[in-house]
């Protein structure tokens, strides 16, 4: 496999996984998790799932503005904006808000512990993704995670 093709395949590797953490697919697992846990009558946990979400959007913005950090230079994709914190980064914990939240529904502990653990390398998998992409510095990623992970355990 020569160097170039390798290198072509791990950029759009990255790009696929990064796109784990849009908030796109964040609304969509908290729409699908909070469907799932309502109709399980666990409305209180499907309501934090929402809310955690929409304080963390809220929270990104708010602190991209006012940090108004430059991104790394020479992106390998089209990025804009401030770059701490990540927001990819912020919404890719939304896996593993979710994961745990449906965790307590789930009959056994192998269950629980495969879905929380299978959350949390794809949150890690996009912050990696973001640093490989030059999108951000590893700080702005631990930032998103961080931000992200208080207001959903808020």
């Amino acid at each position: 496999m020569s160097l170039s093709f390798r290198k072509t395949v791990e950029y759009r590797l990255h790009k696929v996984v990064t796109e784990l953490g849009s908030l796109p697919v964040a609304i969509a697992l908290v729409v699908l998790g909070g469907g799932w846990l309502a109709a399980r009558h666990r409305i209180r946990e499907a309501g934090a799932l929402g809310i955690g979400l929409a304080l963390t959007y809220a929270a990104v913005h708010i602190t991209k503005d006012a940090v108004d950090r430059p991104r790394p230079a020479r992106p390998l994709i089209d990025v804009d904006g401030a770059a701490y914190p990540s927001g990819h980064a912020a919404y890719a914990v939304t896996w593993v808000a979710v994961a745990v939240a449906i965790t307590n529904a789930l009959p056994n502990v192998a269950s629980r512990f495969a879905f929380v653990t299978v959350a949390t390398a794809i949150a890690a998998a996009v912050g990696a993704s973001r640093i490989y992409l030059r999108a951000h510095y590893l700080s702005d990623v631990v930032g998103g995670w961080g931000l992200a992970a208080a207001l959903f355990a808020l």
